[in-house]
């Protein structure tokens, strides 16, 4: 298939290398490799040509916070173990035979309008609270959805989950998320 470097692989040829690994690995037929290697499909660029190839390469077993690497071709001792990047995590031990070559991004507590309660690692996701004031659950979700904006009618501020009353000397004018303001006199 020819193609430039801009180009991405075709969803048929992508379905195709997946199918020729899955019956590799199990076995059925294509490349064989020894005990403690594992069958590795990889992307092979020759100028604009893009050809899927399969290598062996070693197995190899991973740690929490990091991430299998699979070998680079002509060299099947070269696989590794490479540390998540900032903002990412892998929680479980990885190998290649299991197919684990990634690591999952971190919650961004902030993006989801909440208090971040743990700020997630190489090996633990962030654990995020409750709402920014002013915002608010929506029909009871889970902790880890996004909170939307509370806007509260005039005469009422932001609570928790809803609206409350603004208390004696303090007032609302106007249809937003704020607290309520002191009155002056």
């Amino acid at each position: 298939m020819a193609s430039n470097n801009n180009e991405k692989i075709s969803f048929k040829d992508f379905i195709l290398a997946i199918t020729v690994f899955s019956v590799t690995v199990l076995g059925v037929g294509g490349l064989q490799c020894e005990n403690g290697f594992v069958v590795v499909t990889r992307e092979r660029r020759v100028g604009d040509e893009i050809t899927m190839i399969q290598i062996c390469c070693q197995d190899v077993t991973c740690g929490p916070g990091a991430k299998a690497v699979a070998c680079e071709e002509g060299d099947p001792y070269s696989s590794a173990c490479d540390p998540c990047e900032t903002g990412t995590r892998q929680e479980t031990t990885t190998t290649l035979a299991m197919g684990s070559t990634s690591c999952e991004p971190n919650v961004d507590c902030n993006k989801r309008f909440r208090v971040t309660k743990f700020a997630g690692n190489s090996t633990s996701n962030s654990v995020c609270g409750d709402c920014f004031l002013g915002y608010r659950n929506a029909n009871n979700q889970q902790i880890t959805k996004e909170c939307l904006v509370n806007n509260c009618p005039p005469g009422q501020e932001p609570e928790r989950d809803g609206c409350q009353n603004c208390s004696s000397m303090h007032f609302s004018a106007t249809m937003d998320y704020l607290p309520c303001k002191k009155r002056t006199k």
